[in-house]
């Protein structure tokens, strides 16, 4: 039976209980990889808990009262809970670290009386609705004029409603769009929303990208995020605008293709990748960036890895950065490729990917470069330490020295005792000589 199987109520106790025991920082990172999670950690928040989880789940509450839903079975706290927190997680925890800290904030006596007022529960409410199409609470809260604003927790509401292709929502708003909301349409890649927002600007302001409206800075990054899309639709119609006005009818600059080619290997848009490099895009991106086939092998994109592949990419790193971020199909795929592993197993280790380190063992790749067997021990990860030993990772002084200070540093009796079978005694050296060695290697 697995975690997922038991009835709810206990699972509801084990995850508040989890929480309490070993902090809300891994509670948080248990809603990154499994929806469920995500709702219960709002679900199982008690009472006198952390206010701003309260506080989504009584957002959660108002918005299934106020918002009718298609079915009955979605018109529930839960089912809003979960959209709530599958688009946080999505939209704020990718990136802003500082998203955390006021999740579980425990606030004073003043901040209490912050949170219990109206306006407060108001600004929340109106951009937790755009997560969740709620347009009838939109309405409500539209003659407070909190279109133009953001919010800690949901963001910004026109640029969530964008992505999340949330038509209705924009539309009670009954703002002109910015600029901003259409470059979160293309992002999403929703073509229908793009050309919704389009043309409702158009209405409201017109578009006007030769004339001297907007100035050419402005004009000229407003045409190259929006070709930042995995919509191929919305990449020809960007494409065509420029194609028929005077000032951007040029062949995009080496620069710009770049800069597209980066974002879209990241994101893993493999069809905009292609239509990029046709456009005449060094495959192997701008001089100075990371170049693109590292950042589809870090971001564990197998299809855009394959096409830099067939377009001749250098591989030089690749399996490396695929290793140390557990992509097995795209070392794989490297691997007949004839890419080169040096310090791939050393990077693997680092992640603690056992299965990554027997890969690449048995290809041949060398299991002493970079010292893999280091991060075995700093992992203590006994089964890895003993596979490295048996197939030829040598404790050399620097490695042993290194060995030494994790185990020592971190208080690792079980690799203490399994470096001492292995003829290496922690307590052999003072930890003043294994600084000064370790000085001499960048492990």
């Amino acid at each position: 039976m697995q975690l997922t199987d038991l009835p709810l109520e206990i699972l509801h106790e084990i995850l508040h209980y989890a929480i309490i025991a070993r902090g809300l920082k891994r509670g948080a990172r248990l809603r990154l990889v499994c929806k469920l999670f995500a709702i219960e950690v709002f679900q199982t928040e008690p009472a006198n808990g952390r206010p701003m989880l309260l506080l989504v789940k009584q957002i959660a509450q108002q918005l299934a009262e106020e918002n009718p839903a298609k079915t009955v079975e979605e018109q529930t706290v839960e089912s809003v809970i979960g959209l709530l927190s599958a688009g946080i997680c999505r939209h704020r925890c990718k990136r802003q670290t500082s998203l955390l800290p006021v999740l579980s904030y425990e606030w004073d006596s003043e901040d209490e009386d912050e949170f219990n007022e109206e306006g407060f529960m108001r600004h929340h409410l109106f951009h937790a609705a755009a997560y969740v199409n709620g347009k009838a609470t939109v309405e409500l809260l539209k003659p407070f004029g909190l279109n133009g604003s953001t919010c800690d927790i949901f963001g910004t509401f026109e640029a969530i409603a964008a992505f999340e292709g949330n038509i209705d929502v924009l539309e009670a708003a009954r703002t002109c769009p910015s600029t901003s909301a259409l470059n979160s349409a293309c992002k999403s890649g929703s073509f229908h929303t793009f050309k919704f927002l389009y043309d409702w600007y158009e209405k409201c302001r017109g578009w006007d990208f030769d004339g001297p409206i907007w100035n050419t800075e402005n004009v000229e990054s407003v045409l190259n995020w929006w070709l930042k899309t995995p919509s191929l639709e919305i990449f020809d119609f960007v494409m065509k605008i420029r194609r028929t006005t005077e000032k951007w009818c040029a062949p995009l600059r080496q620069d710009v293709l770049g800069s597209l080619l980066w974002t879209c290997s990241e994101n893993g848009w493999t069809q905009t990748v292609e239509r990029i490099l046709d456009l005449g895009a060094d495959v192997n991106g701008s001089p100075g960036q990371t170049r693109p086939i590292i950042k589809a092998c870090e971001r564990g994109h197998l299809h855009t890895v394959q096409l830099f592949l067939n377009r001749d990419a250098s591989t030089k790193g690749a399996i490396a950065t695929a290793a140390y971020y557990g992509h097995t199909q795209i070392i794989n795929v490297l691997l007949e490729h004839g890419a080169e592993t040096i310090g791939a197993i050393a990077k693997g280790a680092a992640g603690g990917y056992m299965d990554i380190v027997q890969l690449l063992v048995e290809y041949g790749a060398d299991v002493n470069k970079d010292y893999p067997i280091v991060f075995a021990v700093g992992l203590e990860h006994t089964k890895m330490f003993r596979y490295l030993v048996e197939h030829g990772a040598v404790l050399s002084d620097k490695a042993r020295h290194a060995c030494i200070e994790q185990s020592r540093s971190q208080g690792l009796e079980s690799m203490m005792e399994l470096l001492k079978n292995h003829g290496v005694d922690a307590y052999d050296l003072h930890l003043e000589q294994v600084n000064k060695s370790l000085q001499k290697v960048a492990i």
